[in-house]
């Protein structure tokens, strides 16, 4: 076995013995990377979709307009959110690679329904995972709580707030906006895109979207 080989192989096992497997015909094995199972008592992890929903891969590329030649060195991941507190799912996807990934962080998209489909609705940068999804509101509007790091500037969890438009319309504040975050021991919330996404890499593991 290689070098490479035996570290993937040990790294499963630490996986496994942490929890958080989840089996896939298609995309292999899935695993909580171990430093998000120790967040917050309250917070739990959630690994990403599995299947790559072909309609949500749809809007990300013409809504984004992604060149033809990025599409196979994009990784993504995503979840269907219940982000506005009604029950109704959008979606909020993680997309990696050199056209969307810098010193900063990586690119969430939350996209919504438009009756037929799916349509990007807005794109944050700067965003690590995992992403934590709390209502902080009391609203039911769900505020995300991200790592905000580089810069020269020294790491800290940040609050993005849905903020209402003056057509009605909710968006999130940006990264660099973002305040401190409460303490992540006190919240309540689910982390998405948990997924221990250097061994996904490793292992060969993710989708893309070409």
């Amino acid at each position: 076995m290689s070098h490479t080989g035996k570290i993937t192989a040990v790294l499963a096992g630490l996986a496994f013995l942490s929890g958080g497997l989840s089996a896939s015909a298609s995309d292999g094995m899935h695993y909580v990377a171990a430093e998000n199972r120790f967040l917050g008592p309250e917070i739990s992890c959630e690994l990403s979709e599995e299947a790559g929903d072909t309609a949500v891969k749809t809007a990300l590329i013409e809504g984004l307009e992604i060149p033809q030649k990025e599409l196979s060195g994009t990784r993504w991941y995503y979840d269907y959110v219940d982000l506005s507190g009604t029950g109704e799912r959008d979606v909020l996807a993680l997309l990696s690679g050199p056209w969307f990934s810098g010193t900063g962080g990586d690119t969430l998209v939350w996209l919504v329904s438009d009756g037929n489909g799916w349509k990007v609705h807005q794109t944050l940068t700067l965003v690590r995972s995992p992403v934590i999804a709390a209502d902080l509101s009391g609203n039911g509007r769900k505020s995300l709580i991200v790592y905000r790091a580089g810069g020269g500037t020294r790491g800290m969890w940040v609050e993005l707030d849905q903020v209402q438009q003056e057509n009605d319309e909710y968006l999130f504040t940006t990264v660099n906006d973002g305040v401190k975050a409460p303490d992540l021991g006190t919240l309540k919330g689910t982390a998405l895109f948990a997924d221990d996404m250097i061994l996904d890499q490793m292992t060969g593991s993710y989708k893309t979207l070409g």
